[in-house]
Formats: structure tokens, sequence, C-alpha cells
């Protein structure tokens, strides 16, 4: 194989984040915020050296905004949390401009889904999902640091009027062309794992009868594409929290929620031991997570889920036992829309891992 047909089957990843920019204007509310930090992960298949089939995922935190008391008494709104999540398909067109500098022009259509989070004058929330899509333009310069890694800077706009987002970001790409020279390519493993998980918006905080530390677990399927770099398939159970307790002093209620992930991402180990058998490993992916939650006040009780694609990260270290036998710590991590808001769940585990 010659370095062009190599760089033609390319593969990369990378990641990204910086300032997100909502485009709608904030009125005369006395509090609003139209920036946020934001992120981005993305993957592409070279067609030609110079031209690349890519996904991207965007992930907005969007508009906070606050409004007047005489617009929150005529509209019933006091303030709004809005977020977009947004999937692009489209190419990638690369151009080397001096020597380890390359420009980046990209065109796509992406499919968004806008959350918005309501709170009434009364403190009663409401959050509903609007689905739409919208072109998408993108442009950035990479500086190369190895053969295989890259720094980048990007402007990504996602154009849809009054809807519009616009991110200007720094990351890093990776190439993860296959090694098939490798003694490891084409490796087969799979892992299981059990610990404890956490959601950050659901704390035990001054409520009487409440575990926050439930026991969650994962199991995962990798290949090996070098010796350092697999993709993965992982399903998890990443945290709950179940609560009772007495409302008023007199009325029962009870809450339970969960979150569950299906990831779908890719795992980098470290090219030297930490020590000898130890190395560290990291994780970026994304994950269909399922939130649900279940609560009872009284008699009266509701239900709650939602579905949706949230990034994924993690990190961890591997022990080798023997060759293909490994024990494991990790710390996986995403994100889930709650009733209460998007939180942060964590799930920590101690597993074991087989090669095959």
């Amino acid at each position: 194989m010659n370095a062009a047909q190599a760089e033609i089957e390319g593969v990369y990843v990378g990641a990204g984040a910086g300032v997100g920019v909502d485009a709608r204007s904030c009125g005369a509310a006395p509090s609003c915020n139209r920036t946020n930090f934001s992120q981005k992960i993305f993957g592409g298949v070279r067609l030609t050296p110079g031209l690349a089939a890519e996904l991207n995922q965007f992930y907005f935190r969007g508009l906070d905004r606050a409004n007047a008391d005489p617009v929150a008494t005529s509209t019933g709104v006091a303030s709004t949390r809005e977020s977009m999540d947004a999937t692009a398909l489209g190419i990638n067109w690369e151009v080397e401009l001096l020597h380890g500098f390359t420009n980046q022009i990209r065109l796509g259509w992406a499919y968004t889904r806008r959350e918005i989070l309501s709170l009434s004058p009364s403190g009663v929330a409401t959050r509903r999902n609007e689905y739409s899509g919208m072109p998408y333009l993108g442009a950035g310069l990479e500086f190369s640091l190895t053969s295989d890694v890259r720094l980048f800077s990007n402007y990504d706009f996602l154009i849809g009027g009054h809807n519009s987002h616009h991110l200007f970001s720094v990351g890093m790409v990776a190439d993860l062309q296959s090694d098939k020279r490798s003694s490891e390519f084409g490796k087969t493993y799979v892992g299981g794992a059990l610990g404890q998980g956490s959601v950050s918006k659901l704390s035990c905080a001054g409520v009487e009868n409440c575990d926050n530390t439930r026991m969650g677990g994962k199991v995962y399927m990798g290949k090996k594409i070098t010796s350092n770099v697999a993709l993965e398939v992982n399903a998890m159970r990443l945290g709950s929290v179940r609560a009772s307790g007495l409302v008023g002093g007199s009325t029962p209620y009870s809450l339970d929620a969960k979150a569950e992930a299906l990831v779908l991402g890719g795992a980098l180990r470290l090219p030297t031991e930490v020590v000898p058998d130890l190395t560290g490993v990291g994780r970026l992916g994304v994950a269909y997570v399922r939130t649900s939650l279940k609560s009872t006040v009284g008699t009266a009780s509701g239900n709650v889920a939602d579905d949706s694609m949230q990034p994924f990260w993690g990190y961890g270290l591997e022990y080798g036992l023997t060759k293909d036998l490994k024990l494991t710590g990790s710390i996986d991590a995403s994100k889930a829309n709650m009733s209460l808001g998007r939180a942060t769940v964590r799930l920590v585990t101690l597993g074991a891992q087989a090669d095959f």
C-alpha cells in the first residue's frame, strides 16, 4: 500500500471546545446570556487526499434569559434556559497552506434538537424539545504536531435564522489508520465492571432518606485497529438516586431517578506503560442516554422519561495479570436530561477485561 492509498483510506476523530453563541437577541430582558461553554466531537473518512466525508456532533449550552416582572406575568414565564444539540453530516475540504499548516472548509446539513426549560413565576418548571434541520458551514486551520496528531482552531456556523448558532473552538484531531502489520490489529476484547454512579443535580443534601451512591456498572466490547487505538461499544447504568420523606411534615413522597446509556466511541491507550504492566486509557464517544424519573407525592404519581444523544468521556488504568487478562479501574461520564435540568452523570468502577 503506497502513501496516497493509506491517506485515502484514513479515518480520523477529534474533539474541541470553546465559546458557543446563540444568534437570537435578548431584547429587553434584564438578565440574559447568549454565550456559553460548548463542545463538538467529530469523525471522518478520507475519500481523496484532500476531501473527507465527516460526521460532527455539537453541544451548545445556549441561552439563559430572565424576563422582567411585567413580561413574566403576561407570558407566565419568569426565566428560560435553552440548549441545542446538533448532528451534522457533510464534507471537509482540506488545502495545505504551508508546511504543517492546513486550511479546512466544511459544508453539510445539521439535524438539531433544542431543549427549552421554562420556569413560571410560581416556580413550576416545564421542559419541551423542538426539532429542525439547517445548513452547516465551517472553516478552520490545523497544525501538525506529529504525523498522526494535529491541533486545530475552528469556526462553525449552523444557519437557522434567529435560531442560528456559532461555535469558536480549539482542540485536537488524530488519525486512526489501521496498522495491519501490528500484532494487536483485529484483536477483540470484552470487559465488565461494577461501581458507584452519581447524578450531579440530584443531591441528597437536606433529604432525610436518600441514597445517591447506588451501584452502577458497564459491559463493553472493543476491536483494536492499532496497538494503542480501539473502537468500543459500551452498555452502562451510569447513575441513580432514590429518596423519600414527608412534604409539609405529613404528606409522603418518593423519588427514583436513573440514567442508562449505550455508547459508541474510541479508546486510546498510552503507548508506554506507567509502571510495568500498568497503562492508562482515555475514552471519547457519543452516548444514547435514556433517563427516567418516577415520583410520588401522596396518592399522586408521575413518570418522566427522555432519550437524547450526549457526549461521553472517560479515563482509567489497566493492570495486566496475564497477556490477555487485565484488571481495570475507570471513571466514565456523560450528560443526561433530567426534569430538574441537564445533569452530569458519572460512574466509577473496578472490573476485568479479557483479550481474544
